[in-house]
């Protein structure tokens, strides 16, 4: 079977490059220089959902150009507090509604419990949406959302912020250049030490901060998290798997607690490609990333930096020479940056852009942004409905083959819309 990957070649990459630089970079440091300075038309926003991820997302509207929060909506009344302090001309309340009746797009962010009415609400009033992902933990009310998004006439973007990430999409673009061959498999992992649990003054205030702790709401660490990291190399892949196979267990966090605290997965994509990923809350060495392999080489992302590390018989093409190279364990990384033709027009070195010329820019700024853009533009974002449904369904399936001990399919009707 012929692959897409297939229909890239090498010299076609290099050849549509406006230089050799703008063919080798990878580093989110560097990335997204030159910003347009002509004003923005504002867009009026509301924020469903003000939590810790809701807060996070209003850090990054304070910076992206026309965002113009008028109204957040949160069930609870301390986190609306603190998102007012944020949002400080914005008006606040309990009610979603409220929120709708004042903005012309809205941002959701609650429990992932709790998208699907609130979804087919902003919809049906004529909102334009962004919803996180994954879009539901159920797949009935995963695809009751997608298909609804994708009939709307409004702008529907789900939540896969680095579908956005403008390193992950030129990381994307040179592994379809045939820059590590033909990819054959891929590994993922998220490693942070936290409890996952929030305290609260009442059983019931309680409760309803830590859904993500609660079997019956949750569809844990492979779907809060696997979600996202699996459809960042499904994207890669071109294809979503076909199977999972699934182990959880709880062996840090001794609370109660039903979902589990580590958990391992392996995915089988067509033409015996697998993807084995693992998660844990109960220890944070080696962090995240995903790990594309090639049989020219492999590529490395981690959110905001990304190396290709070339194999020993890989063909020499003659841009090595102009990359910044770093050890990455026993192996050489070569360091990029995406827009080092923009850098090199302006005399900057490439290899010396800092971080701080990208400071607060990082995957969910370039979300928020394509968000409002594809609102000004009247058109469809980069990651709509079917995206976010494909990527839902694979960590609903991998949570399933957890509880049941099964292997389980991950079946194309799932996803279709």
């Amino acid at each position: 079977m012929m692959f897409e990957s297939d229909l890239f070649s090498r010299r076609n990459f290099l050849g549509a490059a406006t230089g050799v630089a703008s063919s080798i970079m990878l580093t989110r440091e560097s990335l997204a220089l030159a910003q347009d300075d002509k004003p923005k038309a504002p867009v009026n926003l509301g924020l469903i959902g003000a939590g810790q991820h809701g807060q996070l997302l209003l850090a990054r509207l304070a910076r992206v150009p026309g965002a113009n929060v008028v109204a957040i909506a949160d069930s609870y009344e301390p986190i609306l507090k603190r998102a007012s302090e944020a949002a400080p001309k914005a008006t606040t309340g309990t009610d979603y509604r409220a929120v709708l009746e004042k903005a012309d797009a809205v941002i959701i962010a609650t429990p992932t419990c709790d998208h699907k009415q609130i979804t087919l609400d902003a919809l049906a009033a004529g909102k334009h949406v962004y919803l996180e992902a994954p879009l539901a933990t159920t797949l009935a009310d995963a695809q009751a959302i997608a298909r609804s998004g994708n009939a709307s006439k409004q702008v529907f973007m789900a939540g896969l912020h680095q579908r956005a990430n403008k390193l992950y999409r030129h990381s994307e673009r040179m592994a379809y250049s045939n820059m590590i061959g033909r990819t054959f498999s891929a590994r993922a992992q998220f490693h942070r030490k936290f409890s996952w649990r929030r305290p609260a003054p009442t059983a019931a205030a309680e409760r309803q901060l830590n859904w993500k702790t609660d079997k019956a709401r949750s569809t844990g660490l492979v779907g809060e998290f696997g979600t996202h990291q699996i459809d960042t190399i499904s994207w890669f892949f071109k294809r979503p798997p076909a199977a999972v196979i699934a182990l959880g267990a709880n062996k840090v966090w001794d609370d109660g607690r039903e979902v589990h605290d580590v958990v391992h997965a392996i995915f089988e994509y067509s033409n015996d490609r697998r993807v084995v990923y693992e998660a844990t809350i109960g220890n944070s060495f080696d962090a995240s990333y995903e790990l594309i392999f090639g049989d020219m080489g492999s590529m490395c992302l981690r959110t905001d930096r990304a190396w290709l590390i070339k194999e020993a018989d890989s063909p020499v093409q003659g841009w090595e020479v102009y990359a910044k190279v770093e050890k990455l364990v026993d192996e050489e990384g070569i360091q990029m940056v995406a827009d080092a033709t923009k850098l090199l027009k302006e005399n900057k070195d490439p290899a010396k852009f800092g971080a701080a010329e990208r400071a607060g820019k990082d995957a969910y700024y370039d979300a928020m942004e394509e968000f409002l853009d594809a609102v000004r533009e009247n058109r469809k974002p980069i990651v709509g409905a079917k995206e976010g449904l494909q990527a839902t369904v694979v960590g609903i399936r991998a949570n399933e083959a957890i509880w049941s001990g099964n292997k389980t399919a991950i079946s194309v009707e799932d996803w279709t819309l």
